[in-house]
């Protein structure tokens, strides 16, 4: 009679020591499963905070990088015998400013930064033609309609389209010139059409009815497609003065404006012939003085794009590129009774 409680009894401890193995594995995937998503958890965490870290030095690479563009151009508005090459107040394409474009371009692998790479450069944007000139003088203000200077300014904006863009590219240098205008005239009479087709666009938006402040604003004006833009931006800028930098502008910039001069006002032959040479030829002559109306011979306004990299080709590879327009006052307009900075940006953003 005692034999079977006593087999019960040795049943219900070995069930009783299953139960306990099963809760104890259980424990212990559920302990391993917390410990493999921890661990996951702060792979992440560590892999966010090293890219956030690459981020900000590629940042502060391309930020050391403009301003040593800053320094770069303030040393050279002093005259400073290590910065410039004419020894008169002029800005030939062969300074320093514009030879530093060359050492930091990706051709020459940049410039190397603790553990990262600068490219990048300063362009002159007064060998530019400025398209605000369409609409508004140099202070700001809108022009009449029948203006001089505005119908001088179309006919310089016309002429440089055309030879820019060329028979490959489908486009009307006078519809472009118009749309342009149109986009930045707060009085033109077209507004109530101009506005309709903006606003029917995805997304809408309106147009400008103001001066551009940077020269990507045109891939917002109708007509203007990427193609169109990517042809034609490097010659237009917001800023810079009403005469460009014979020095530093294109052979198009040149003739554009040459060919709206009267006859008697027109660059000579042999002007045009030099001017037709390479920066780097050794028989290019630059001009240190005014001789034209039209043209001058040194720049207050230049454009300065600059690329930090980190991990360069590699998988974890980061970047940052910083676009300004600067204005350079120099010793010579600063007045030493007002706080004027010797470099005043005028134009910037983060990429």
């Amino acid at each position: 009679m005692e034999y079977y409680p006593q087999i019960f009894k040795m049943l219900y401890i070995k069930n009783q020591k299953g139960i306990a193995l099963l809760i104890v594995l259980m424990v212990i995937s559920i302990l391993a499963a917390i410990i493999v998503e921890f661990s996951y958890s702060a792979r992440v965490s560590l892999n966010i905070v090293g890219n956030q870290k690459d981020e900000l030095k590629a940042y502060y690479i391309a930020r050391a990088g403009i301003e040593a563009s800053k320094v770069l151009l303030d040393y050279d508005k002093n005259k400073n015998a290590d910065y410039i090459v004419s020894g008169e107040d002029a800005d030939p394409e062969v300074e320093t400013w514009s030879q530093v474009r060359a050492l930091a371009s990706t051709e020459f692998g940049g410039i190397p930064i603790g553990d990262g790479i600068l490219v990048g450069g300063i362009t002159d944007e007064s060998s530019k033609i400025n398209i605000n000139r369409l609409v508004y003088n140099k202070e700001g203000k809108a022009l009449d309609e029948n203006s001089a200077a505005r119908k001088t300014a179309k006919k310089r904006v016309i002429k440089l389209l055309d030879s820019v863009l060329g028979d490959e590219i489908d486009a009307e240098p006078e519809d472009i010139a118009d749309n342009i205008r149109d986009w930045i005239d707060p009085d033109d009479d077209d507004g109530d059409a101009e506005d309709d087709y903006y606003q029917g666009l995805t997304p809408p938006y309106e147009s400008k009815d103001a001066p551009i402040n940077s020269i990507s604003e045109l891939k917002m004006v109708r007509g203007i497609n990427d193609t169109i833009y990517e042809a034609i931006e490097k010659y237009f800028t917001p800023y810079g003065e009403d005469k460009v930098n014979i020095n530093t502008a294109s052979l198009e910039v040149i003739q554009a404006i040459n060919d709206t001069l009267g006859e008697k006002n027109k660059l000579k032959d042999n002007v045009l012939e030099n001017l037709k040479l390479s920066p780097s030829d050794p028989e290019r002559q630059y001009y240190t003085k005014p001789f034209h109306s039209a043209f001058g011979v040194s720049s207050n306004y230049f454009s300065i794009k600059c690329i930090g990299i980190v991990n360069l080709g590699k998988k974890t590879e980061y970047s940052k590129t910083i676009r300004a327009i600067v204005k350079r006052e120099g010793p010579a307009k600063k007045n030493p009774s007002e706080d004027i900075p010797p470099i005043e940006v005028l134009y910037w953003r983060v990429e």
